[in-house]
């Protein structure tokens, strides 16, 4: 659904993206390098040129993120159509979607994998992905991200898609390469590299190494200090060892150690008043589930503001050290060997990957003020420790048969820790003559107490095969399927650590001590299978069809349950299966200098897995994972790259999602739940009222209907070593909502970068500018519980918990200017 045109570019921003799409209509950026050369991935577990594979993927190459600055996945997925990375409330709580699915909990829908080692990990109390996944991009070859489900090839999380990082291997002869870039707000990162072999043919190694500062473009008016900085240095080193011609040993360890500052959150607080739907009252002689006393519920709806229309960060100082709090620290070590043995008829792999990573987390999330003048707020502080050990092991045959097959089998398994001192604060004035007690003089108390204990051991086990076989020349059959099962353990605290003076929520309780554990358990089986047919009319056309089944296996997620305590049988959900059907064509034409490609798919769910707030015991507001009936995504894309003369390439990408569930009646109590999805059909469940909400029509949250990533690069020789260069990437995003209850809408908006400079073959400078008419769209932004807003409606019956929500908006980033320098030796 369309709410029109938030255009925040001036008028010159417009006329040259509308220019660049005249030039260079529906192409991927991934393609910018395919009119002139060939690029090769491995998604398949073998090497193949791009455009012989049949799916719809989107590769990025190093001299591609290079040259673009493309320094984290945020980067990737902002140039590419059809995928979004946004962060949630905490700075690594990233959230990645891909046509049109968006992560519910803590774990992520798309596969993260490196040199196709599934590293995916799951965190335990924000609903993002990863936290064993560095952000920032180094020692990288390529980065490939594939749409739709890819769970045979790509194991337990490769839902709606995987993105693939790709490092650099050494080579049979010594290279370096320096790079070092800079920017405003003290933007500086510098990389080396050196690789090459030290027995010839037998033994080769690879040293890489990063360093990296930035001081982030928004500042707390509290505190005075920096937000959504970061600095940190990551190091790799890597080697291959050819035992004979038949065997090979390749091997990396990693270690990266960061600092991500909190991030730039403006209060945006409520803008209107949601009427409460009638039949949530009942009738006089039978009250129903909310108070008629309790008319309307404050809320933010409608479209999010620009950043020039919000109040300025204002953020609390940490009340037990007086200075800022610290963000997110992380320390990542890994370790992971491939063993390649060429038997002749095929290949065996073994692949072994074990990681390592200490996170703490500490920032406020009310966000409206100091600590020692607000009372009411939430902080959020944890400390976790992970560990991930994975083995893999396949065998395959060689790629040049008529018939060809993969089997193999996958243990992974990881074990975390977590160390939670998470403190809300609800010291609320309900009644006159209550002295005001700031939070601040608690919190400062109960720092050094004993934290809440948090505990999920995740094991997983899968088999999986692939065949392929060539019926003639021209027409080739694809089947392949994963059968999992996956059991996790969880044990977390029963209740939070409210500081409630007043006993607002319950009995008083001004400094609240660790909860008592309570312990669960989840399993879950399935089989998911992909069927493809794959027609080559010539060498430069091939014509795709395929059916996928993709599934997100039942368990408990412990998303929400810090605020709320955790009760099991509560946080359960069912699993979520999808059936994705695909056609698609890749071609090109003019001997290389067209590339067109286009895709159409249709997926169906069942038991779609997504995210609500609920009234927990406790009066506090939770959220939970929980089950639509159904819902579809029908979808279109269309990548073109033209090199219409030498040194000119024109690219471009487009994408369509219409999202919408078909079914979708979840049971719910809280008011302002109630009053955000607009209808309510009282039920009862054992002895307790509530209300059954229809959400049924709506769209999927998190889904931009259109999405455009177009480029123009155009180069010529400045002499008869040195080329110079000029560049500009245009993005456009459609409007979406934030959740399925579809009352606040994400702004669209157009995005242009601009590069410049001179390359040659051994050195290049490049300057640019991100952002460059300065957008100030807010691209992520959610309401969340305002605590501000605590009340109860005791009369007329039943008596109403009210806690409303309001908005918080993350700041986007401003015009960066700054210079990229790179030198070969």
């Amino acid at each position: 659904m369309a709410y029109g045109s938030h255009l925040t570019l001036k008028s010159t921003a417009a006329s040259l993206g509308v220019i660049g799409a005249m030039l260079a209509m529906d192409a991927a950026p991934a393609f910018a390098q395919l009119a002139v050369e060939e690029i090769v991935v491995t998604t398949r577990k073998r090497s193949e040129s791009l455009q012989e594979v049949p799916l719809a993927i989107t590769a990025f190459t190093a001299d591609t993120l290079e040259r673009k600055g493309l320094s984290s996945i945020e980067d990737v997925a902002r140039l590419t159509a059809g995928v979004q990375v946004d962060q949630g409330t905490f700075p690594q709580d990233v959230r990645i979607t891909i046509r049109g699915l968006a992560p519910s909990r803590g774990r992520t829908n798309v596969a993260l994998l490196l040199d196709g080692v599934d590293v995916s990990s799951e965190s335990i109390q924000s609903a993002g992905g990863s936290l064993l996944v560095n952000n920032r991009l180094f020692d990288l070859e390529r980065v490939e991200i594939v749409k739709g489900p890819q769970s045979a090839l790509y194991g337990r999380s490769a839902f709606a898609g995987a993105i693939n990082y790709v490092t650099k291997k050494p080579t049979n002869e010594w290279e370096g390469k320096f790079s070092l870039n800079g920017g405003q707000r003290n933007q500086v990162e510098a990389t080396v590299g050196l690789y090459g072999p030290v027995v010839e043919d037998k033994f080769l190694i690879g040293v890489n190494a990063s360093v990296w500062n930035f001081d982030g473009f928004h500042d707390n008016s509290v505190t005075g200090a920096d937000l959504a900085d970061s600095d940190g240095y990551g190091l790799a080193l890597s080697s291959i060892w050819n035992a004979n011609e038949d065997v090979s040993l390749t091997t990396r360890i990693e270690y990266t150690d960061d600092h991500l500052g909190q991030s730039a959150f403006a209060f945006g607080g409520q803008n209107t008043q949601l009427p409460v739907p009638a039949s949530a009252f009942g009738p006089i002689f039978d009250p129903g589930v909310v108070s008629p006393a309790v008319p309307f519920v404050g809320v933010f709806a409608g479209v999010v503001p620009d950043a020039s229309d919000l109040p300025e960060a204002t953020i609390s100082e940490d009340p037990a050290t007086g200075k800022e709090f610290r963000g997110s620290e992380r320390e990542i070590f890994r370790v992971a060997a491939t063993l390649d043995w060429d038997l002749g008829f095929g290949s065996f792999t073994s692949v072994t990957h074990y990681a390592s990573a200490d996170v703490s987390q500490d920032s406020e999330n009310n966000r409206q003020g100091s600590f020692f003048e607000t009372t009411s707020g939430t902080m959020f502080s944890v400390e976790s420790e992970t560990k991930l050990f994975s083995e893999e092991i396949r065998l395959q045959s060689n790629d040049d048969e008529r018939l060809r097959w993969m089997i193999g089998g996958l243990y992974w398994e990881e074990k975390v820790d977590q160390d939670s001192h998470n403190l809300a604060c609800t010291n609320n004035q309900l009644f006159p003559g209550i002295p005001f007690l700031p939070c601040g003089i608690f919190f400062a108390q109960l720092d050094g107490t004993p934290p809440n204990m948090w505990v999920r051991d995740t094991e997983h086990l899968s088999a999986f095969a692939m065949f392929e076989y060539d019926f003639t020349d021209q027409l080739t059959f694809h089947v392949e399927g994963r059968y999992t099962d996956e059991d996790q353990f969880v044990s977390g605290p029963t209740g939070p650590r409210i500081v409630d003076a007043f006993g607002v929520a319950g009995p008083p309780n001004p400094l609240p001590m660790a909860s008592p554990n309570i312990d669960a358990t989840s399993s879950d089986s399935f089989f998911t299978p992909r069927f493809s047919l794959e027609y080559t009319a010539s060498d430069d056309m091939l014509f795709y069809g395929s059916v996928a089944k993709g599934a997100k296996p039942a368990g408990i997620s412990t998303v929400g349950a810090g605020a709320a305590g955790f009760t099991p049988e509560t946080f359960r959900f069912d699993r979520e299966t999808m059936w994705v059907y695909e056609v698609g064509t890749k071609t090109s034409w003019d001997d290389g200098k067209v590339i067109a490609n286009a895709a159409v798919y249709y997926e169906d769910f069942s038991g779609k897995q997504t995210a609500t707030q609920f009234l927990a015991d406790n009066g506090l507001t939770g959220t939970r994972t929980v089950n639509a009936s159904s819902a579809e995504v029908k979808g279109l894309e269309l990548d073109l790259a033209w090199a219409p003369v030498n040194g000119l390439n024109l690219t471009a990408s487009y994408s369509y999602i219409d999202a919408t569930y078909n079914d979708f009646i979840v049971n719910g109590t809280g008011v302002a739940t109630i009053a955000a999805v607009g209808n309510c059909t009282i039920v009862l469940l054992g002895t307790n009222k509530s209300c059954a909400l229809d959400r049924t029509g709506n769209e999927l949250e998190d889904v931009a209907k259109h999405s455009f990533v177009g480029g123009i690069s155009y180069s010529q020789p400045l002499t008869d070593e040195v080329n110079w260069l000029i560049e500009t990437d245009v993005q456009y995003q459609d409007d979406r909502f934030d959740t399925s209850d579809n009352i606040l809408i994400m702004p669209s908006y157009w995005m242009v970068d601009l590069r410049a400079g001179l390359v040659s073959d051994n050195w290049s400078i490049v300057a640019f500018a991100n952002n460059l008419f300065n957008d100030d769209t807010v691209k992520q932004a959610f309401n969340t519980t305002d605590f501000t807003t605590i009340n109860l409606a005791f009369f007329p019956p039943p008596t109403t918990f009210i806690l409303e929500n309001a908005l918080q908006a993350q700041l986007p980033d401003k015009r960066q200017i700054g210079v990229r320098t790179t030198f070969n030796f």
